[in-house]
């Protein structure tokens, strides 16, 4: 029965397509300081391709919040449900001079389809709509019961979902959630994410006197604050630049040590990728922490976010009474914000050098999820990506957070088993968030085959 679906997708999808451009077309950023309308076009656009559908469709939120679409066909009652994951809100476009072509005009070139929001993430709500399209043009039915979520405020953070999820859960609840919001490392290699680390942020202010105070003058007795924060910030990580948080931290499920020996990649290739300029090392030696992509999926990372002392325009002979830095660590099972706000908080305060005054604030973040990779779903999943895409897909870990996946498995997931599968359509070529962002069609293609394949697996894979 796939095949019957992917036969009238092949006869539809210059017109999905299409739509695809026209959803580019409307630029819904939900950021403070755009236009709300925007937004209003393009909840509205979605409300009527679901309802095209057969969908019943619901706009929840708060009043005057963009919505989040919840849309649902019920199939049969001894059917799982599947909830399908998208967002419709956009990046702001950054700097027009850098487009080659406008933003918000879709744009294709070489096999490539430009302009804001065209892998992250309208290229992923046609995924779930041309998929559903197929199952129906070829069956008039679907093999599944399937709600689909569409979020407004994903690029926000999604306060509106993550408040529905605690006050309506049986509006968004279903048996398995597909979150079509993450990629694949290389066009053509199709992935299933199975874990992201978590994040937890602290700000820091050093502070030793009550104004800053001539170099020349008062230099030699009088600390400085911008080098005392500096010797306490080297004093978190190793000569690496590893945080010195201690493990043991958990081992890979094997679908995911598989997948990391199967990667056409080397630390050359990250660097290459990750823009290194030439001579700069990439950190963790093969010793160390093995391979580039082991250690940014499952290992905890440190960031200095931000460092502020004085500035370029304001640089002046003095030594800084007052100097602030953000950090964030990147962490994995194992840690919990708990823990790691504790031993930041007694590291910093150990290593503060000359009686600095020191100010501590823990801040934004969200926690690591993981899925187990040898599962049921996960290996649906997996087999659905191979078929689609023609070439084995492999289980991989994700260094970014999506607080979704954390918050549906602390919510959805407490009270019924309900797995998370999480896939996507950007590559390593998308430059998302970025100027000239684009999605690979034929990636997108394979893409809508995979998903017509998983409907079909998880029929059987979700059954008690």
């Amino acid at each position: 029965m796939p095949q019957q679906a992917i036969a009238c997708f092949s006869k539809n999808k210059a017109r999905h397509l299409e739509t695809l451009a026209s959803l580019i077309g409307i630029p819904s950023i939900s950021f403070a300081g755009f236009e709300a309308a925007p937004m209003a076009e393009a909840a509205a656009a979605l409300t009527a391709l679901c309802k095209a559908l057969g969908f019943e469709v619901q706009s929840l939120g708060a009043p005057g919040a963009p919505p989040c679409l919840v849309a649902h066909r019920q199939v049969a009652e001894g059917l799982p449900t599947v909830a399908l994951y998208a967002h419709y809100d956009v990046q702001p476009p950054g700097e027009a001079s850098l487009w080659k072509s406008p933003p918000f005009v879709a744009t294709l070139r070489e096999g490539r389809l430009y302009g804001r929001g065209t892998a992250d993430d309208k290229g992923g709500i046609l995924v779930h709509l041309a998929a559903i399209e197929a199952w129906l043009a070829a069956q008039h039915s679907l093999p599944l019961n399937i709600k689909l979520i569409f979020d407004g405020e994903e690029e926000i953070g999604s306060p509106g979902l993550e408040a529905l999820l605690h006050t309506q859960p049986g509006q968004l609840a279903a048996d398995a959630l597909v979150i079509m919001d993450a990629g694949n490392l290389e066009t053509g290699l199709p992935a299933l994410t199975t874990s992201l680390r978590g994040i937890f942020c602290m700000d820091i202010e050093v502070q030793v006197a009550q104004s800053s105070l001539h170099s020349g003058l008062w230099g030699g007795p009088v600390p400085d604050a911008a080098m005392a924060l500096s010797k306490m910030l080297a004093s978190l990580v190793n000569e690496e630049g590893q945080p010195l948080l201690e493990g043991p931290f958990r081992p890979l499920a094997k679908a995911e040590e598989e997948a990391l020996a199967k990667l056409p990649f080397k630390r050359e290739a990250f660097a290459q990728q990750a823009g290194l300029l030439p001579g700069v090392q990439s950190l963790g030696g093969e010793g160390c922490a093995g391979s580039p992509w082991r250690q940014n999926w499952y290992a905890p990372s440190l960031s200095i976010n931000a460092f502020e002392a004085s500035s370029r325009a304001q640089a002046r002979n003095v030594l800084n009474s007052h100097a602030y830095a953000r950090i964030s660590i990147r962490t994995v099972p194992e840690l919990s914000t708990p823990q790691v706000e504790e031993w930041l908080e007694k590291r910093l305060r150990a290593a503060a050098p000359w009686g600095v005054h020191l100010t501590l604030k823990g801040g934004e973040g969200c926690l690591w999820w993981r899925m187990d990779a040898d599962s049921p779903p996960a290996q649906a999943a997996l087999r659905a990506l191979t078929r689609g895409f023609g070439r084995e897909a492999l289980a991989i870990g994700c260094g970014a957070s999506i607080p979704l996946a954390n918050q549906w498995a602390h919510t959805i997931g407490a009270t019924r088993p309900s797995p998370i599968l999480l896939v996507g359509v950007v590559d390593a070529a998308s430059a998302t968030h970025a100027e000239n962002e684009s999605l690979h069609l034929g990636d997108w293609e394979k893409a809508v085959l995979s998903e017509i394949h998983l409907f079909d697996e998880l029929k059987t894979a979700l059954k008690p």
